[in-house]
């Protein structure tokens, strides 16, 4: 599946949310994910996550604060393999310390050790445009 219009792209670590209006179903609103890993693997899915699993995923997601900067988000891509979000800790000035990696069935990969800073307005754009994928599953 291809975008037939691009909304947002959105980096978390390693991770990239692309967002969009899919060519097959233009009344639609849809994501699709992709990770590196090292030594050149990586993983991309179009459109990974059911209406339920979105709704974790935002929850999780809405759940952080400074106060409580804990969190790991599992986002499946296929039957064996998931991308994990890693939230660790808060800083006034960086934001959300994050690690993204890729995880499977016997296989861990990772692009790099440290993870990096993500803004509090890149997280709340990241709920906002996985509010809109789920409104778009629900039919509203």
């Amino acid at each position: 599946m291809q975008f037939e219009q691009i909304h947002s792209r959105i980096n978390i670590d390693s991770a990239i949310f692309t967002f969009g209006v899919p060519k097959e179903s233009p009344n639609s609103f849809c994501y699709k994910i992709f990770c590196a890993g090292e030594s050149s693997y990586s993983v991309e899915q179009f459109d990974p996550s059911s209406f339920d699993q979105l709704k974790v995923i935002v929850n999780k997601l809405s759940q952080l604060s400074p106060d409580k900067p804990r969190a790991r988000i599992k986002i499946k891509v296929n039957r064996f393999m998931s991308v994990r979000l890693s939230f660790k800790k808060y800083d006034e000035e960086k934001g959300f310390k994050v690690k993204a990696y890729i995880l499977g069935f016997l296989y861990f990969s990772s692009a790099g050790f440290l993870g990096s800073y993500v803004k509090v307005q890149q997280l709340k754009n990241l709920i906002t445009y996985l509010n809109k994928c789920i409104e778009s599953k629900s039919g509203v």
